[in-house]
């Protein structure tokens, strides 16, 4: 991943010594002289008191996903789309068979009410 990034502000292509490349939280790569040199607002979208996270282990396993393939990330986020809709019609199914033997219930206290 590191020979694919690229500083948003200097378009350096390796980090400048032994500094990692660092990832804002609007979205934007810079090379740690830029960083350096940004203080508290980004150069690219001048957004004020930015955070960021150097790209190497430990941060790094944080924010991979955003560097994935797309194909991967889609696959990805079709498997959790589908568990997401499994667990949805699991508690759907079960909300129904409440309400129906509260319906149920209901239905026979009315009947032994009138008796």
């Amino acid at each position: 991943m590191e020979n694919t990034l690229i500083c948003n502000k200097c378009f350096a292509t390796a980090p400048r010594g032994k500094k990692p490349f660092c990832l804002t939280q609007c979205g934007h790569i810079y090379c740690h002289g830029c960083i350096q040199q940004a203080e508290k607002q980004c150069p690219q979208c001048q957004q004020m008191d930015i955070f960021s996270v150097e790209l190497q282990q430990p941060s790094l396993s944080r924010v991979e996903n955003f560097f994935a393939p797309l194909s991967e990330a889609l696959e990805s986020l079709r498997k959790i789309c589908g568990f997401q809709n499994n667990q949805m019609k699991i508690l759907t199914q079960r909300f129904h068979e409440i309400v129906r033997l509260f319906n149920l219930c209901t239905f026979n206290r009315n009947i032994y009410l009138t008796c």
